[in-house]
């Protein structure tokens, strides 16, 4: 193909093929920060290492320098990379100490972002964890609401009502009258 040739849609597949190849990059990395989690802890060492990182980020500038490429996008893409490889350091470590052996856990409110986080912490320890929450379980876990006779769906009481003890029965805490 010559330049007058190519068409929008033969640049657009090239830009799909380099997005997959990124994409089973980004996943060979991650496979890889497993590994150096794994070392880290046989060796005692631990998981930040803020001159490393320095190093990387600096090194990735130039190079995106040397090739046309904003330092400033190659710092951010990297920072994402190093965060993403962090967090998976992290579980790595936490599941390595797990101590949950398929023990339950309940969690409530657990549909909400830090109800996630726990959800997942929890999980990631090795429990069976169960969420009440009147909104739909996060992901990984089961909803104490598949157990539970399906209710109406109760409204926020009237301002005149927001004391009245009545508000806090909900479809999740207990089967319905």
């Amino acid at each position: 193909m010559t330049r007058d040739t190519v068409t929008l849609e033969d640049l657009r597949q090239r830009m799909n093929d380099l997005d997959r190849q990124l994409i089973e990059l980004v996943a060979e990395r991650q496979a890889l920060s497993e590994e150096v989690a794994h070392v880290k802890r046989a060796t005692g060492k631990p998981t930040r290492d803020y001159e490393r990182e320095r190093e990387v980020i600096m090194g990735v500038r130039a190079a995106a320098t040397e090739r046309g490429v904003s330092g400033e996008l190659a710092e951010r893409l990297l920072r994402l990379l190093i965060r993403s490889s962090l967090t998976t350091q992290e579980q790595a470590s936490v599941v390595a100490h797990g101590a949950g052996s398929g023990r339950r856990a309940l969690v409530i409110g657990g549909a909400g972002k830090m109800g996630g986080w726990f959800v997942s912490f929890l999980a990631s320890q090795g429990f069976s964890v169960e969420i009440a929450d009147p909104t739909p379980a996060a992901a990984g876990a089961r909803s104490s609401r598949e157990n539970t006779p399906a209710c109406p769906s109760r409204k926020r009481p009237p301002a005149g009502r927001r004391n009245d003890p009545a508000q806090y029965r909900t479809p999740w805490s207990r089967a319905c009258p």
